[in-house]
């Protein structure tokens, strides 16, 4: 096993979490309301996961999110219900063509949206450069070096 596969201390609190993701096949999307997911972690969910949807964002970055990153799913959480739906999607290799183009087109407008809501003004010379349009990144992982 790749350090990378092993989870870090605050993955490990949501362990309950990956064994329920770990059961699913890839065409089942998973529903898990936050009283449940309490229920089986044993730990409460913190405030702002029943408050803030930034909480349930698919950023590597946070923890909590790379506990259903690791299964390859994405979270879509509906607050008002307070119930969170982990679906299959966007990591998959084998995607055809017409849905990688559909996920490059759902991101490119999910960042103009974000960058709409700052006010760029049309004399900002970042704005005749076009910097404020959405750019495509890429990210190498080399495992074996950990870099």
């Amino acid at each position: 096993m790749d350090s990378y596969d092993i989870p870090t201390p605050g993955e490990r609190r949501y362990q309950a979490l990956t064994d329920l993701l770990k059961t699913a096949t890839p065409d089942e999307d998973v529903t898990v309301s936050f009283d449940d997911w309490e229920s089986a972690a044993g730990v409460a969910l913190p405030d702002r996961a029943r408050r803030d949807l930034a909480w349930w964002a698919s950023l590597p970055r946070q923890c909590q999110s790379r506990v259903w990153l690791r299964q390859d799913r994405r979270a879509d959480a509906d607050l008002e219900a307070a119930r969170v739906l982990f679906r299959h999607e966007v990591y998959e290799r084998d995607n055809t063509l017409e849905r990688i183009q559909s996920i490059r087109e759902h991101w490119v407008g999910y960042a103009r949206n974000c960058l709409e809501a700052t006010t760029i003004f049309e004399t900002n010379p970042h704005r005749a450069l076009g910097w404020w349009e959405p750019h495509e990144i890429y990210l190498l992982h080399f495992v074996a070096d950990h870099q």
